[in-house]
């Protein structure tokens, strides 16, 4: 992921993670639906994409400055677990959507809601995600 972060970019964000969500999205959605009705269990362990689009969402709302301080990689990725295990209002009740929407949308929203966390977070706090000299 750090590598990713020395991507060219213009303006003040990175813009793959959220491009790469937007792509990954319905085929990750396709391949959790064929999963779950091959393992014959809703939400199966060994599909992980709806956690990596979830933590490339968080990750899409960092400055580009953020990016190489592993602060803001550990904050990112230990808030979006947070929301994912919790699932507060709207998130956990979007796993009751069928097949793999429900697999991947409540992560999608889980990592939509950290990313914003995430910005407000360190738009107040600068020296959090590593950003402040010093």
């Amino acid at each position: 992921m750090w590598a990713l972060g020395l991507l060219p970019v213009v303006g003040p964000w990175q813009y793959w993670p959220l491009a790469a969500s937007l792509v990954l999205f319905f085929p990750a959605v396709a391949a959790a639906t064929r999963v779950e009705m091959a393992l014959g269990v809703h939400d199966p362990g060994p599909v992980v994409v709806d956690e990596t689009l979830g933590t490339l969402l968080t990750l899409g709302f960092l400055p580009t400055a953020a990016f190489g301080h592993w602060q803001a990689y550990a904050i990112a990725f230990f808030l979006f677990r947070l929301l994912d295990v919790w699932k507060p209002g709207l998130i956990g009740r979007s796993q009751e959507l069928p097949r793999g929407w429900g697999i991947v949308v409540d992560d999608v929203l889980a990592g939509l809601l950290g990313g914003a966390l995430l910005a407000a977070a360190g738009h107040a706090w600068p020296g959090l995600l590593g950003l402040a000299a010093g």
